[in-house]
């Protein structure tokens, strides 16, 4: 849909990309290397149930319904009353203002919801915002590779020997789909189904 990712990863390894390709692996081994230890650790020091910006949007979300009021229709079914009224489904995690189920963490309508039925906020917010998900993520490390062109190699089974190739001529015709019907040629002069073109043709009018 787009390459906001792509982008992103580019620049993050732009002063590596005029390397030559193993030096620029090794670049971005080291780079990932070193991202993944600072997030491990950082992540190590949290203490909270979401990650710190989620904690913070949980906080924002809050504050934007602490005004609103829910009534109940059901025992999981509210109405929210805020600028307009909508419809919220705790068991479904269902908001009928589509915020919620877009991006998977609760809209400050479903919190009121969440109030008025004395339940813990936390369990209607999904996994993937929590510290224990993110902590997961960076739980495994990327080892550091020695430099080895200085090891001796005593037996030849240490030894990578590059890949068999075949000499000859490369195909170069490609290999036709099976059932595939073959496209009828047909001249353009005299409209007949032949092997032949406009130049080549010797049909006579």
């Amino acid at each position: 849909m787009c390459k906001n990712a792509s982008e992103s990863f580019h620049s993050w390894i732009l002063e590596l990309c005029a390397l030559p390709i193993c030096q620029m692996l090794e670049g971005i081994r080291i780079k990932l290397m070193v991202m993944v230890s600072e997030r491990s650790r950082e992540a190590g020091q949290w203490c909270s149930v979401l990650c710190p910006e989620m904690e913070k949007t949980l906080s924002e979300m809050l504050t934007v319904g602490q005004h609103w009021n829910a009534s109940r229709s059901s025992t999981s079914v509210f109405e929210v009353h805020a600028e307009v009224s909508v419809m919220v489904d705790l068991v479904n995690h269902f908001c009928s203002c589509h915020d919620w189920q877009i991006k998977g963490f609760p809209c400050a309508h479903a919190l009121v919801a969440v109030q008025k039925n004395s339940g813990c906020m936390y369990d209607y917010i999904d996994d993937y915002f929590k510290l224990s998900y993110y902590r997961s993520s960076y739980a495994t490390l990327i080892s550091p590779i020695p430099d080895t062109k200085d090891m001796m190699h005593e037996g030849s089974e240490d030894v990578i020997l590059p890949p068999l190739i075949k000499k000859g001529r490369p195909r170069t015709k490609t290999i036709k789909s099976v059932g595939k019907v073959p496209r009828a040629i047909t001249c353009s002069r005299c409209g007949a189904v032949a092997r032949h073109n406009k130049k080549t043709c010797t049909a006579k009018f």
